[in-house]
């Protein structure tokens, strides 16, 4: 009987330690399949920040080519500023021009009335 006892104290110590590292086991695939899943996590995240950085460099280069679009009508503005003041001098040049013409010609024809009443 107490060989038995024995016997079954050895079976049922085998059993708790079968039931011990299938636990273990357990625990480590529990363990693994969380690794596995949290490296995809951040897999999937680095994967979303390098979507987000191309993101914004792709927006910086747009605000640089609006910039330089902005620059570029700035110039444009600035140079038909300049001729438009050009063409406003240069139409004031040909008014006081011809106000002087005008002058000289009514002159002239004062001069010419004068004359012609002295001959007649």
């Amino acid at each position: 009987m107490e060989a038995e006892q024995e016997r079954l104290a050895r079976q049922a110590e085998r059993e708790a330690e079968e039931e011990r590292g299938r636990r273990r086991r357990a625990a480590q695939e529990d363990d693994a399949r969380a690794r596995a899943s949290q490296e995809r996590l951040l897999k999937d995240q680095a994967e979303r920040i390098r979507e987000m950085e191309a993101e914004a460099a792709r927006l910086r280069m747009e605000v640089m080519n609006m910039t330089d679009k902005e620059r570029e009508a700035e110039d444009e503005s600035e140079r038909l500023k300049r001729e438009a003041a050009e063409l406003r001098k240069g139409m004031e040049s040909e008014a006081e021009a011809r106000s002087r013409l005008e002058k000289e010609t009514a002159e002239l024809k004062k001069g010419l009335v004068s004359k012609s009443a002295v001959l007649s």
